[in-house]
């Protein structure tokens, strides 16, 4: 999936579950939306669901 496809696959799992997704690009070049990241993948994005206590800045 492309990077812009992982961002929006981000977006709508987050809206949907309530909860943070990450964009992430693996050691290989492979971009995908996630709720837990792992060590060996770089993060490029952080999606929080709208309403939530982080999108809002009051954590």
């Amino acid at each position: 999936m492309t990077e812009v496809e992982a961002r929006d696959r981000a977006e709508k799992l987050a809206s949907c579950m309530g909860i943070d997704f990450y964009v992430v690009r693996s050691r290989e070049g492979d971009f995908s939306a996630v709720q837990v990241p792992s060590d060996d993948c770089e993060i490029l994005a952080t999606v929080t669901p709208p309403g939530s206590v982080h999108a809002r800045g009051l954590e």
